[in-house]
């Protein structure tokens, strides 16, 4: 089913006052021409990329971190988490914002295509093991492309996130010098 006609299944239920309980709406994004998406819930913001703090050792997966009110978040290189071919980054190479319940990440994209509608029904389960961290939720096909549902709180491995903690403790000092003397 193309998204066209889940928006159209979606429009026609919330017209009808029935709300589709099951119908859920991702941000579709693209990492090296694969689309994957997550659930607009989960998207605090989508930003172009600003200068980033890189503190020295850093892993290649984190391109860096980034100020956003007054938090230092994590922005990682989604390409490499994923194993996929890197793309260019330019000054408007989009970065999704993703609440998390350890704080927020960021997730730089090579692109970002649409808010777009789906249906539970229409997600098709993928074997277990076969994502990263299991990290994907399914896939539906929208606009004749398969688009890999995310679970943006299985991305980054517990250990991961506490090696992250670790540089991002580095990277306030550097972007609020003083702070931690």
């Amino acid at each position: 089913m193309s998204s066209q006609a889940m928006d159209r299944q979606s429009n026609t239920a919330f017209r009808n006052g029935k709300a589709a309980a099951n119908t859920r709406h991702l941000v579709v994004f693209f990492v090296s021409e694969q689309a994957y998406g997550i659930d607009v819930d989960r998207v605090e913001q989508i930003v172009p990329i600003p200068a980033l703090v890189c503190p020295p050792g850093s892993p290649p997966v984190l391109e860096g971190f980034m100020e956003v009110g007054g938090a230092i978040v994590p922005v990682i290189r989604t390409a490499i988490l994923f194993n996929r071919p890197l793309s260019p980054v330019d000054i408007y190479s989009p970065i999704l914002l993703v609440r998390d319940p350890q704080g927020p990440l960021g997730f730089l994209v090579d692109g970002v295509r649409s808010v777009a509608a789906y249906t539970e029904s229409c997600l098709a389960p993928l074997s277990e093991g076969s994502s990263l961290n299991d990290c994907s939720l399914g896939f539906v096909e929208m606009d004749e492309r398969t688009v890999i549902v995310l679970d943006p709180t299985r991305l980054i491995a517990r250990q991961q996130r506490a090696r992250l903690e670790e540089f991002q403790q580095m990277a306030q000092q550097q972007l609020v010098p003083g702070e931690n003397a």
